[in-house]
């Protein structure tokens, strides 16, 4: 599949029902990436051309890379900050670090706001004690392999803010920040989440929900980020949260498994492992929802929630699923759609339960009846839970919802769902609202914003942003031949590229980095077809007039004819005389 630069296409661009012919050319790219450096990058410039109907369509990102460090990124996409991390727990923990230490020692700022808000009438100082002590609790349930990434964030923030104020335990504290809360029965803690696919859903597509009901206000709006993680080994992932926050609150990986989560107290709690840990796991590692309900049921869970897990059926034929759970410390049920035991829900003999095909759905009420009997949440085990705001507002508003649009003959799709999340969201608390469309690997966004005047605007009144999964699932490697090339010899490598996403249009752009310059090596065209995998190669020559000693190789892996980066990849080389 391997090839040399390509003449510029006309390609065929469909806006708003319209097609426009578009002539693009392609250009290389010369920022650095073996250390923290800037570089601007912007889509490429077009023209209006004609062309025929079956041109490939033109991909292009819209985000700006700004800064890089090793095989990640930073961008800004109108505003946000978009981070890309790859590799192993320490390399990914560094890039992570150094790319956002700005935002990391604002989230902690913030944390006192949040304490004070959220902490029945706690002074917001609290958090320099509550911080070591969360952290000693909780760090036995942290594995090696998180403790190792944290580590490396706080090496990259040093890298970055030499004087950076934050440790370890910082970090531990915030990635343990919401079992912390949950342990004690925070009120403010309410979310929903929704999922719907087959007869419900445009085209039969699996669609999901994920609404962040918290405290507001704090300062945390203001440190929301899009983070974009290839682990190494793992599935590519995206986790829409808060700087500092290696766990996933919410988030979307390459085989559309979509996590939402209710907090749905109890009092069946105790110490244990982060849940955003658990689903941060699950969107690394996983296939299917099976694999969700395999590490919630091995974990030591901390107290009362109830998920929606979700995937696109990658290992069913693509058919896509969805369950709802419901946990505790030390019980899990597992429901699916239209599942008959909820018709177990009843209060003094009447049903609360609401089922409906093809969908899951859950606000804070417990359905399985020795869950519900323990539960403080929605009146608590003998109240009616059908009074409470939580039951009527989001588990029977998403309900509603679903049934509105069946009734009218509607086909839900990510439109439908953000006006679902606009119903459901709590006005005063809505901190963040995602929609995934797990099928095709994109995400909506919406987050709670501070404007400069101190101006609050919820998050289901804001902008919801588009984030593409499928756009950055693509993942490149370098295979030479040898490692230590002498000055002026022939260098061969073949670059693995796999993608869980849809069919691109791709260019490897390769070159060489010393101490005394950079070496453009050369450009490899491919194409990628859909979730497979290919290897180009290339045959590059080693500048004679390059430094001795060691080097980088440096891959960026572009969008065809555009400046849009996709992935990256790097080697280090040792040249000889």
């Amino acid at each position: 599949m391997g090839g040399g630069v390509r003449s510029a296409p006309v390609v065929c661009l469909a806006v708003g029902g319209l097609t426009l012919g578009l002539a693009v050319s392609c250009t290389s790219s010369s920022s650095r990436s073996n250390s923290a450096t800037t570089a601007a990058a912007t889509t490429s410039n077009t023209t209006t051309s004609s062309t025929s109907s079956n041109a490939a369509p033109l991909r292009t990102n819209t985000a700006q890379v700004v800064e890089r460090v090793g095989e990640g990124w930073l961008e800004l996409k109108q505003g946000r900050k978009v981070v890309h991390v790859k590799g192993g727990p320490r390399e990914r923990g560094y890039q992570y670090g150094y790319l956002l230490a700005d935002e990391i020692e604002g989230v902690f700022k913030a944390l006192e706001n949040y304490v004070s808000a959220a902490g029945a009438g706690l002074p917001g100082s609290v958090i320099h004690l509550l911080s070591p002590a969360g952290a000693y609790l909780y760090k036995p349930f942290f594995s090696a392999a998180e403790i190792e990434e944290l580590e490396a964030i706080v090496d990259g923030m040093r890298a970055k803010h030499p004087s950076t104020p934050l440790d370890l335990d910082d970090l531990l504290f915030i990635n343990a920040l919401i079992d912390v809360g949950g342990t004690v029965d925070f009120s403010v803690f309410k979310c929903s989440s929704l999922a719907v696919w087959g007869s419900l859903s445009e085209q039969g597509k699996l669609f999901q929900t994920r609404c962040i009901d918290l405290t507001t206000g704090t300062g945390l709006e203001n440190h929301a980020v899009v983070v974009y993680v290839k682990p190494e080994g793992g599935v590519p992932y995206v986790n829409p949260g808060w700087a500092g926050m290696i766990g996933c609150p919410s988030g979307l990986n390459a085989h559309g498994i979509g996590i939402g989560q209710v907090w749905a107290f109890s009092d069946d709690r105790q110490l244990g492992r982060p849940w955003i840990l658990a689903t941060m796991e699950l969107l690394a590692t996983g296939d299917d929802v099976g694999d969700a309900v395999r590490i919630f049921l091995n974990d030591q869970r901390t107290y009362g929630s109830n998920f929606v897990f979700t995937d696109r059926g990658d290992t069913r034929g693509g058919q896509p699923r969805g369950i709802a759970v419901e946990s505790t410390s030390r019980d899990l049920v597992v429901f699916r759609d239209d599942d008959p035991r909820e018709d177990l829900a009843l209060y003094n003999g009447q049903p609360y339960g609401i089922r409906i095909k093809d969908a899951v759905f859950r606000g804070d009420c417990a359905l399985d009846p020795h869950i519900r009997s323990r539960q403080t949440a929605s009146n608590g085990p003998n109240g009616d839970p059908r009074t409470a705001s939580a039951y009527r507002n989001r588990y029977k508003g998403q309900a509603d919802g679903i049934q509105a649009y069946a009734t009218a003959g509607i086909k839900i799709g990510a439109a439908e769902c953000i006006e679902i999340t606009k119903n459901v969201a709590m006005p005063s608390h809505s901190l963040q609202c995602c929609v995934y469309a797990n099928s095709d690997l994109e995400l909506w966004v919406a987050d709670a914003k501070i404007d400069a005047q101190g101006n609050l605007t919820p998050a289901f009144q804001g902008t919801y942003e588009h984030h593409s999964l499928d756009y950055f699932t693509p993942t490149l490697k370098i295979v030479p031949d040898h490692t230590q090339p002498a000055l002026g010899s022939t260098l061969n490598l073949a670059f693995p590229i796999t993608t869980l996403g849809s069919e691109r249009q791709l260019e490897v752009r390769v070159r060489l980095e010393t101490s005394t310059g950079t070496h453009d090596l050369g450009v490899v065209g491919l194409t990628l077809p859909k979730a497979d995998r290919v290897t180009p190669t290339l045959s590059v020559t080693i500048p004679a007039g390059a430094s001795t000693g060691n080097a980088t190789l440096v891959a960026d892996l572009h969008e065809a004819y555009t400046t849009d980066l996709v992935d990256c990849a790097e080697l280090q080389l040792t040249l000889t005389p």
